[in-house]
């Protein structure tokens, strides 16, 4: 067999190695910390993603059922365009009722103002007349 030798090294200052040696290993345990914080920041992360999926999913899922529970958009739009028309014809007939009254009223009191004034430029002459 192999004898065995002992050796033995002197170590100057060996209290500055071993507080050396233990700040190294404080630094080792604070980075597997960050590291441990950092696999579970990245479990939550892709636990909330097949969460976020699955909401897609069941949204999609209720936009369907929904869809078949709507009625159709061609019947919507001829109801629209038909209630449309019936609402411009009704629109265009309230106008020309509109435009239609209120001429024969302006043109009353467009006469009756003519005649004041005729009767009033009458009275005027007259006085004149008079006075000459």
């Amino acid at each position: 067999m192999k004898e065995q030798t002992t050796f033995y090294v002197s170590l100057k200052d060996p209290v500055e190695i071993r507080k050396n040696i233990l700040e190294s290993s404080k630094g080792i345990i604070q980075l597997l910390q960050r590291y441990d914080h950092i696999v579970e920041l990245k479990n939550n992360r892709l636990h909330k993603i097949a969460e976020l999926r699955k909401i897609a999913k069941e949204l999609a899922r209720l936009a369907g059922q929904l869809k078949m529970a709507l009625p159709s958009v061609d019947s919507i739009e001829r109801e629209s365009k038909r209630e449309a028309s019936k609402v411009e014809k009704e629109i265009k007939t309230k106008q020309k009722e509109i435009k239609e009254k209120p001429k024969p009223v302006l043109e009353n009191r467009k006469t009756s103002e003519l005649k004041k004034l005729e009767s009033e430029l009458l009275e005027i002459e007259n006085k004149l007349k008079n006075l000459s």
